[in-house]
């Protein structure tokens, strides 16, 4: 699929994000995506970019789930957030950031590009980001402390199949999105206010992929685990 501007790809977007509710349910917050520098380079885009989450196919703590689940399914370590107030968009520091917060969700998201590969990063705008769904771990309460600022920077986390003896399928650190995943959620706040959305109580924000997507086997029994934050 091509588009010849970023402009053509987010109206596609909005024409997508129109008929999902039908198939994803409602409206459950918002996700951004192109946070590292990883995924910046191997889609060639020059910042971040957002789109819409939706609840049907939100899970928490565990599922099982057909490995084809989409056409060109993925899934990937990510981190959620949840809003506590309007008041993150006006934040400019991570700890002021974490005021406007309620909870920090470990989240392995489940995606569907829905387009053979290779995909640009136009595409995946126009695609709503290959948004399908995802499970959400358990939430860990926000400290709006510098220490937790810093354990959010600096945690690790690895993603493993415990089917295949806790095999290592991706390892990253919190500051692989933006430098700091708070700065994602403020530049998401941010970029939402501009485009007209004012955030409210219970909105989930999903920071973007903390290890590049991969795509389901049959079989897999995936555990995200995390050092220093929980």
């Amino acid at each position: 699929m091509l588009f010849r501007s970023l402009q053509d790809a987010e109206c596609a977007k909005q024409l997508l994000a129109s008929k999902l509710p039908l198939h994803l349910g409602a409206l459950s917050g918002y996700k951004a995506a192109f946070t590292s520098e990883a995924s910046r380079r191997a889609h060639q885009m020059d910042g971040p970019r957002w789109g819409y989450m939706y609840e049907r196919n939100l899970i928490d703590i565990q599922a099982v789930i057909p490995a084809n689940f989409g056409a060109y399914p993925g899934f990937d370590a990510n981190l959620i957030v949840e809003v506590k107030d309007e008041g993150l968009a006006d934040a400019t520091t991570p700890l002021q950031a974490l005021q406007h917060i309620e909870s920090i969700v470990p989240f392995i998201e489940l995606s569907d590009t829905m387009l053979t590969p290779p995909v640009s990063g136009a595409a995946l705008v126009a695609t709503n980001l290959s948004f399908r769904g995802g499970i959400k771990g358990a939430e860990i309460p926000v400290q709006a402390t510098p220490a937790f600022v810093d354990a959010l920077a600096h945690f690790t986390v690895r993603l493993v199949d415990d089917n295949q003896n806790g095999k290592l399928l991706g390892q990253a650190q919190g500051d692989t999105l933006m430098g700091q995943p708070l700065n994602v959620a403020i530049w998401l706040a941010q970029a939402l206010k501009q485009a007209g959305i004012t955030l409210k109580q219970g909105d989930l924000l999903s920071l973007g992929s903390l290890v590049p997507p991969l795509a389901p086997q049959p079989g897999m029994k995936l555990d995200r685990k995390s050092t220093r934050l929980n």
